[in-house]
């Protein structure tokens, strides 16, 4: 799976993590705890290419559906 649909405040998911490089951390590693969301972004991408199906669909696939979860998505929509 090569696409890429989600578009997140103007950028894509790629140039999201495109720009992850960039990225300084808030502290020294361990002092302080600090989340960062785009580290998901980069395993859902990871997922997607593994199983060549988008993020989204293989979240319906192998957790919604199962677990009878018929008003979730993983859509922006």
């Amino acid at each position: 799976y090569s696409g890429d649909s989600q578009v997140f405040l103007g950028y894509s998911s790629t140039d999201l993590l495109q720009h992850m490089q960039f990225l300084q951390p808030l502290s020294s590693f361990r002092s302080q705890y600090a989340y960062q969301n785009n580290f998901f972004l980069l395993a859902g991408q990871l997922l997607a290419a593994k199983h060549h199906i988008s993020y989204p669909a293989l979240l319906q696939r192998k957790i919604f559906e199962p677990l009878g979860m018929q008003s979730s998505s993983a859509s922006l929509e």
